[in-house]
């Protein structure tokens, strides 16, 4: 018995000395689980690297059956399927669902301060929603970048402001009247829920409308850094010169916003700036302002501005300008020197949120009249050379009209050339009264003639019935000057194509 439990203890003993698990009393490490791991191992049908089901490989490593999109039938994976291949319609032909959400008031996205919202005018006619608190007296921007090209085949969008009983505060197609992306800069009315609609100008009137997976837009909704040097915030000090606020620039980028409210219907603001020599600035000394709309189709204030003007260090009124209902501009001439810019209130009611909104740039002018001596009869006229202008070829130039006087400059054309002249003087705050342009043959023959209005004068086909290659001649010439504004500044742009 003794010798048959040491042999057995030795038979043991050899086969360990082999195969050491068959003898262990440990079953040793679990089996380890490779599913996941992106390969296939043993067991395994398929390992795509995640624990996802309804990708075609589920969490245990094993094939799915593949969604058919476009079957009619809604599979695992997909979120919809219409069964058809139209892309622009709510289910897409990825069978995932084109609507983002955000389609009516109730549904409205998160658009609040400092947020920036990424989203697509997609499917067609979609029109999206975003809401934000915020409080009365706030002075606002909202804008969209989404199509800096101003591609007509790309969305043109439309923002709208509404307050929470869905009444319109402000609204902005195309900012600085002609870049397709929007901006709305307004004050706030009340403390209150508000929401911002953004859709495709297309999209405002009956039918389809427009959209596309390109359609794609980013909202911002910021509050207007009145802290910056480039934002000037009306101090409300006074009506005065004394009382007048320097107007701070962006030195980088050449603007300055201008914005303010009026207390009261006799209300006036006044602000101080300086134009810098041509030594100091190079060409960036041209004062270009533009006058934001008001009304709930503007900016969203309850008064447009009145009368706005500038005088020189001397308190002469250089220029002036009383803006429109529309989107506006007032582009003085001014050489340099310092100046105060004045604004008012249109007068009569007062309304609930009457403010003003200025954006003012730095510019380069156009080239200056170099005869002014000796252009004032047909034979002495300044020329002037066309030159490449995308598809047109074009000249602009800067005249000056003192009291008797009349400016003449030739053009040569080639044959089969169609001539355009526009130009503004009063419309830019000029002193001119009824500024004439007007287009002459050789022999002082009238062939074209336009009065500026409140716009304009413009001569879009400014040469009818004369195909023949040779001179043609610019008159310009008012009927007077207002008394009490000195500038008498006139820019013309002088285009030609071919017929």
């Amino acid at each position: 018995m003794r010798l048959m439990f040491v042999a057995l203890a030795s038979l043991c003993l050899s086969a360990c000395v082999k195969e050491v698990e068959v003898c262990s009393t440990d079953a040793g490490p679990a089996p380890v689980d490779l599913c996941g791991n992106n390969m296939v191992d043993p067991g395994e049908q398929c390992d795509d690297g995640n624990p996802r089901n309804g990708d075609g490989c589920d969490s245990n490593c094993q094939r799915e059956a593949r969604p058919e999109c476009g079957n009619g039938v809604l599979e695992a994976g997909e979120t919809c399927d219409d069964g058809n291949s139209i892309d622009s319609d709510a289910c897409g032909n990825n069978c995932e669902l084109t609507a983002d959400n955000n389609d009516t008031w109730d549904t409205a996205g998160d658009g609040g301060f400092g947020v920036t919202v990424t989203d697509a005018i997609f499917p067609a006619g979609d029109q999206d929603y975003f809401r934000f608190e915020g409080e009365q007296g706030q002075w606002l921007i909202i804008t969209t970048d989404a199509n800096e090209d101003d591609d007509d085949a790309m969305v043109d969008t439309v923002i709208t402001l509404y307050n929470s009983e869905r009444t319109r505060i402000a609204q902005n197609d195309n900012y600085d009247d002609g870049e397709a992306d929007s901006r709305i800069v307004t004050r706030l009315p009340a403390t209150d829920t508000y929401y911002v609609k953004v859709q495709d100008a297309e999209n405002m009137g009956v039918g389809a409308g427009r959209g596309g997976r390109d359609f794609v837009y980013t909202l911002k909704v910021r509050e207007l850094a009145t802290d910056n040097d480039q934002v000037n915030l009306g101090a409300e000090s006074g009506n005065d010169v004394a009382s007048a606020q320097a107007i701070g620039w962006s030195e980088r980028y050449h603007y300055a916003w201008i914005v303010g409210g009026f207390d009261a219907a006799d209300d006036v603001d006044v602000y101080s700036f300086s134009i810098p020599t041509q030594e100091e600035a190079g060409d960036k000394r041209q004062f270009d302002m533009n006058i934001y709309k008001s009304s709930p189709s503007g900016n969203g204030s309850t008064n447009r501005p009145g009368r706005v003007w500038v005088t020189d260090a001397q308190g002469a009124v250089v220029a002036r300008r009383t803006p429109g209902t529309d989107f506006d501009t007032f582009s003085p001439n001014l050489p340099a020197g310092d100046y105060k810019f004045w604004v008012e209130h249109p007068g009569g009611q007062s309304g609930a949120n009457d403010f003003y909104v200025f954006l003012v740039y730095r510019r380069s002018d156009n080239d200056p009249e170099l005869q002014e001596e000796t252009n004032g009869t047909i034979e002495g006229a300044e020329p002037i050379v066309l030159a490449q202008n995308g598809t047109l070829n074009s000249f602009f130039v800067l005249a000056h009209l003192p009291d008797d006087d009349v400016d003449y400059f030739k053009v040569d054309l080639a044959a089969n050339q169609r001539l355009t002249v526009v130009c503004r003087s009063r419309s830019a705050g000029s002193g001119i009264v009824d500024l004439t342009a007007s287009v002459l043959t050789g022999d002082g023959e009238e062939i074209s003639s336009d009065v500026e209005d409140a716009t304009r004068a413009y001569l879009r086909d400014a040469n009818p019935g004369v195909t023949e290659a040779g001179p043609l001649y610019i008159k310009l010439s008012k009927a007077g000057q207002l008394e009490d504004v000195t500038g008498n500044f006139v820019r013309c742009g002088i285009h030609s194509r071919n017929r």
